[in-house]
């Protein structure tokens, strides 16, 4: 495996590289670490997260649904596609997503209780939004 980078080193140079505004390299790194591991949730949710960034909606949330199919606790790809479906315009399924973020027991990481509470402040702003 001489040359391949560990899925846990490209969850780290994935940060530089959006900052560096490099994504090719963080695509490729992170394409590459799923060929390794198609089981990385994480890998798929930060590819949803470039493919967001770059405001391609669509292949955001194909990203995000793999993350969710390889784990279904993950409540930070939740979020995520609930908040791209929200830029979308898709805002039923981007209140569901944030409604699971909420619904789901979660770990008590810092990760989920960010998550959770950025659902419940979206779910706040789309009951405002409808109510107008």
């Amino acid at each position: 495996m001489e040359g391949r980078r560990s899925c846990a080193a490209v969850q780290q140079s994935r940060p530089a590289h959006i900052r560096l505004d490099k994504l090719e390299l963080a695509i490729n790194d992170l394409s590459q670490a799923l060929k390794n591991n198609p089981k990385d949730a994480h890998a798929y949710d930060n590819l949803g997260d470039i493919w967001y960034t770059r405001r391609d909606y669509d292949k955001a949330v194909v990203e995000y649904n793999n993350a969710i199919r390889v784990d279904p606790t993950f409540i930070g790809a939740y979020y995520n596609r609930g908040r791209t479906f929200e830029a979308m315009g898709n805002l039923r399924s981007a209140h569901a997503d944030y409604q699971a973020v909420l619904d789901m027991p979660g770990q008590d990481r810092a990760i989920d209780r960010w998550a959770k509470g950025k659902a419940r402040d979206a779910l706040n702003r789309l009951n405002k939004v409808q109510l107008n």
